[in-house]
């Protein structure tokens, strides 16, 4: 008992000195707990203080900066603004945001100094992606001097809502500590009675001893047996784990090579249509190209019409191989729609030149119905279009053995931005099942995929359509009944062009005239009713030929008859021939004309009717501009869009003796426009450059000037705005004389300041009525004032000898037409044209390989001006096609086969001028020697593996040397073991497997061959070429594009210096 009460006893004694304890420890707690809440308030108080304090130093360097970069730099200010930016940031977490994050002045100047960083960081930040010029140094210094009272705000109520927050927390530790202690009172009492419970309960627990030592025996046995039977399901889960992390390494390991060759699949799958891609354009090229050649030589109306066909088919082709070869380009995404202007007659004119000759192998109809609302004149990517329609075409054609393919054009929707087009090709054909339907427009899936098919194809068309469609913002889609036929439809966004549309409507004199459709297709006959209606005439339809005779004589019986019958020539039981002939026969005492609408060719209808009986010949499927021009003709009417200028006078008088200032760049024109204007009486004085304008314009007082815009040193528009801003010459005129006669070349000359605008080539009407419009009437009444001005009629031809000129692609009459029939200054002008293309292909190169662009426009586009002066119009298309090329697109893929296009024609086009040229008296030269007869035992060996250049060399050297030609130096050399040897070797230096220096060096080593002269060719200007040419034996070297005149003069040379004997 004894010992019981001291054990007591030492255990209340111990449990007062813990309490003690306890109650110290709280003590010491408490006081800790004030002085960490005065720290944390602190901390956060002096961060937003400190915010207060970097944003002074920003913003006093950002004003140091503005008054002085060099003491301040930008580097020095970015600086700044990240430990502005880091401060920021300090103050938006911990204490600081549970400081204020109640407060509103937090929340707003927290949310101004994101929007005022988010700005900044473009400028100031670690990776600032603008410039931080002078405007933008003012617009962020304003940002940042608004935020002053704001940070100063947050500041001041930052040191209030600390304090208040520290009271609160120092009086709630207060009474958590006095409740603390309270408890701690309490148990301590309750630990005193809980001391003497167990003096009681000690009797009871040494009797209950015996009992729990026994149930602790039992209940450690049952948990053995429990952590046996854990660790056994430990073990089976960490095998099953270990499973699946070794089957998710295997699956890891399959994915990685799998992906591995994917990505082998995929470069293989890009170096194959890459090398397709460049297999299929080289062999294209030279279609092109040799298609070119073919056009300029003397050619059936069936020939050129083939061959044009084949042209058109090839470019077709050439544009769309690389988006056709390359899918995969299309599905990513990488595709481009182009947005330029076209014309949708001229687009359904090319598409029907593609279909003719399948739709007619077939015994097809191809009726095209384009609604009148529809705008001519669009702008939009033509290409795509044109292949949807194509490939929509072609299935439709593939599929149907009798009746009509139609295509359909309807305005969907128009808006500001544009309009919606909807695009339908139906034919009868065999149509399609629904569970067809269902895999169309997929990558290579065909309605009919069995091995039995009778239909072939990729299944790839539709599928690129379906993607063309979508990127020009429309949808696809089709109907389809077995049996009876399909109809494919597509719709696609595209803009109004900006150029005038034109109004296809006729005179009023010849408006609601009576005219008569005989068609046995009622579709076809309905479309040509509808476009008449249009164009405000009054059709009558018909479906056989007895029933036009009788609408004729009914017609004229009552007084209305018909002015013109459109005519099908197929029709069963009465057909066009036998309806035109009986119409004649009729004798109405008003004839109607004749035309004829055939889908079979102009040839079958003239050779079946005398020409006389029939007016003019329209080839189906007809659109809208060919129906109205050929309606207009036959009724001998002037519609506005193509009236012809009538042969008439043009009084000067009142403005002769002005003094004009040309600037121009070119020769031939400076030539052309000083002749023209010195000889109609006016005062010319001529500048090269912007430049020389400038300072001609201070020097002398001029009555207007003509400016050009594409010239080097200074252009035409920078020339002008720099004398618009000399207030003396405010109001002198400048009128634009460029080939540039594009609206938005207009806008820009109306925008630099330019009075006016005449396009080249020049229309004389047009430049005197220019200079009439601005030169000020002169008080002198000069003679001979009044000038005649060419009609542009193709009936005003002005009868010379130079008309016997026969250069394919060459309009002398419009040349004569454009100098005033000036035969002496027309023969210069093809003198000096011959003089300056020479050489422009190589300088184009020079300039396209050195990224030039712009001396590379300039010169295609002074050979687009110069051509078009002298009357080459298809070389003018062609440079002026590709002038628009360089500028919009200069690294496209067409560039490179329509610039050997362009060459091809012009070198072609030299040969055939110079050649022409020759047989005109007066004319030839020391300059440009003529070409004789051809020279007999005198052969020349051309080695080049361009087989263009080859063809070239024949057409040049051809008519006076016989000319033999290899492909490789292998073949050359081959050749030259036979007799005769040539006297002469053309050698190009860059071959495949054997180049020209090569060839050389076997030539020199044999004793048979070492006397030959050899001319080295190459495209190359490198003078190390040359010199290693030289050093081989060479007799002399020649830089391509080759000239003519000095082809033949180094030739000739060679060929005197090694006369035989």
């Amino acid at each position: 008992m004894k010992r019981s009460k001291r054990l007591l006893f030492f255990i209340v004694s111990s449990l007062i000195a813990v309490y003690a304890a306890i109650a110290a420890v709280q003590f010491s707690q408490f006081q800790s707990l004030n002085n960490s809440i005065g720290r944390a308030n602190d901390n956060a108080m002096w961060a937003l203080i400190q915010l207060n304090v970097d944003y002074q130093r920003l913003y006093s360097a950002f004003d140091i900066h503005l008054m002085n970069e060099e003491k301040v730099s930008i580097d020095d200010l970015a600086f700044r603004y990240e430990l502005f930016v880091s401060r920021i940031i300090s103050c938006q977490v911990g204490q600081s945001k549970i400081l204020m994050n109640k407060q509103p002045v937090y929340t707003s100047t927290m949310k101004a100094l994101n929007v005022f960083t988010a700005e900044a960081d473009h400028y100031l930040g670690v990776a600032p992606d603008r410039v931080l010029d002078a405007a933008s140094k003012q617009i962020l210094y304003k940002k940042l001097f608004a935020l002053e009272w704001q940070i100063r705000e947050l500041g001041v109520k930052a040191s209030v809502a600390a304090a208040e927050l520290a009271d609160a927390r120092r009086t709630e530790v207060t009474r958590q500590v006095l409740v603390a202690s309270g408890l701690t009172g309490f148990q301590c009492v309750l630990t005193l009675l809980l001391a003497l419970a167990m003096l009681r309960q000690e009797k009871q627990r040494a009797a209950a001893q015996a009992e729990a030592l026994s149930s602790q025996k039992e209940l450690v046995e049952v948990l053995k047996r429990n952590e046996e039977v854990l660790e056994g399901r430990v073990s089976e889960r960490t095998q099953a784990l270990a499973l699946l992390n070794h089957s998710l390494q295997v699956q890891k390991i399959e994915l990685e090579e799998a992906r591995i060759q994917s990505d082998q699949a995929s470069r293989m799958k890009s170096d194959f249509l890459a090398n397709m891609s460049h297999e299929i354009r080289t062999p294209m090229n030279a279609v092109i190209g040799m298609s070119y050649l073919v056009l300029k030589s003397n050619l059936t109306f069936k020939q050129r019409d083939y061959i044009e066909k084949i042209q058109k088919s090839g470019q077709h082709l050439l544009g769309i191989i690389n988006d056709i070869l390359d899918f995969s380009k299309i599905e990513s995404g990488h595709l481009k729609i182009e947005m330029l202007d076209f014309n949708i007659d001229k687009l359904l004119e090319d598409l029907a030149d593609l279909l003719l000759e399948k739709v007619n192998t077939k015994g097809l109809e191809l009726v095209f119905d384009i609604a009148s609302d529809v705008p001519r004149t669009l702008c939009g990517d033509a290409l795509r279009l044109e292949q949807i329609l194509i490939n929509y075409a072609n299935n439709a054609v593939k599929f149907t053995d009798e009746g009509v393919i139609k295509l359909v054009c309807r305005v969907q929707g128009q808006d500001e931005a544009g309009v919606l087009l909807y695009w339908e090709v139906s034919d009868t054909g065999i149509g399609i099942s629904a569970e067809q339907l269902e895999r169309l427009f997929q990558s290579f899936q065909q309605a009919d995929t069995s091995t039995t098919r009778r239909y072939g194809g990729t299944g790839l068309g539709l599928a690129i359509s379906k993607q063309l469609a979508q990127l020009m913002g429309g949808e696809v889609g089709v109907q389809s009944v077995v049996g009876q036929g399909s109809t494919f439809w597509f719709t696609s966004r595209v803009a109004i062009s900006q150029q005038a549309q034109r109004e296809l409507l006729p005179s009023l004199d010849l408006r609601h005239q009576a005219v008569l459709v005989v068609d046995d297709n009622s579709d076809s006959a309905r479309v040509l009713a509808d476009l008449l209606v249009s164009m405000t005439f009054r059709p009558v339809v018909t479906l056989s030929g007895m029933a036009a005779i009788a609408a004729l004589a009914q017609a004229s019986a009552a007084g209305d008859p018909f002015k013109v019958v459109f005519l099908d020539w197929r029709m069963p039981q009465m057909g066009g021939k036998e309806t035109a002939l009986a119409i004649q026969e009729m004798a109405l005492p008003v004839m109607p004309r004749l035309i004829v609408v055939t889908a079979y060719g102009r040839e079958e209808v003239l050779s079946e009717v005398n020409p006389a009986a029939v007016d003019e010949i329209l080839i189906k499927p007809v659109n809208a501009s060919q129906l109205f021009d050929t309606t207009m003709r036959v009724l001998d009417a002037k519609e506005v869009h193509e009236l012809v200028r009538e042969y008439h006078e043009v009084d000067l008088s009142g403005i002769l003796g002005a003094r004009i200032l040309l600037v121009e760049d070119n020769d031939l024109n400076q030539q052309v426009g000083m002749d023209l204007l010195q000889d109609a009486g006016f005062i010319v004085d001529l500048a090269e450059n912007g430049q020389q304008a400038l300072n001609k314009v201070q020097q002398v007082s001029y009555d207007l000037v003509l400016m050009d815009m594409q010239m080097p040193v200074m252009d035409g528009i920078a020339a002008t705005k720099k004398i618009r801003e000399w207030p003396d010459f405010a109001s002198l005129p400048i009128v634009a004389m460029t080939a540039n006669a594009m609206q938005a070349d207009q806008e820009r000359c109306a925008a630099a300041g330019m009075n006016g605008h005449v396009a080249k080539p020049i229309e004389l009407h047009d430049l005197w009525m220019a200079l009439l419009r601005w030169i000020p009437p002169r008080p002198v009444n000069l003679q001979g004032g009044v000038l005649p001005v060419p009609s542009k009629s193709s009936d005003l031809v002005l009868k010379s000898k130079l008309e016997a000129l026969d250069v394919p692609g060459l309009d002398v009459a419009a040349g004569l037409r454009r100098v005033l029939g000036k035969e002496t200054l027309y023969l210069e002008m093809l003198r000096k044209f011959i003089h300056g293309q020479s050489s422009v292909i190589a300088e184009i190169n020079v300039a396209l390989e050195e990224k030039d662009v712009l001396t590379a426009e300039r010169l295609l586009h002074s050979s687009k001006s110069v051509a078009a002066s002298i009357g080459a119009a298809d070389l003018a298309d062609l440079a002026a096609e590709l002038e628009l090329l360089v500028r919009l697109h200069p690294g496209d893929a067409m560039l490179k086969p329509m610039l050997e296009a362009f060459s091809s024609n012009l070198l072609g086009f030299l040969v055939d001028l110079i050649v022409a040229l020759d047989g005109v008296n007066h004319v030839a030269d020391a300059s440009e020697p003529a070409v004789p007869a051809k020279t007999p035992d005198v052969t020349i060996l051309a080695v080049d593996d361009t087989p263009m250049n080859l063809l070239l060399i024949e057409r040049m050297l051809g008519k006076e040397f016989n000319i033999r030609v290899a492909q490789h130096g292998a073949e050359a050399l081959d050749m030259l073991v036979q007799d005769p040897l040539p006297r002469l070797i053309l050698l190009d230096i860059l071959m495949p497997e054997m180049d020209g220096y090569e060839v050389c060096r076997q030539l020199k080593a044999d004793a048979r061959t070492a006397n030959i002269p050899v001319i080295f060719m190459s495209a190359r200007s490198d003078a190390d070429d040359e010199m290693r040419g030289m050093e081989l034996g060479a007799a002399d070297y020649m830089a391509k594009p080759l000239c003519l005149p000095l082809l033949l003069s180094r030739v000739k040379a060679q060929l005197a210096l090694h006369a035989p004997g």
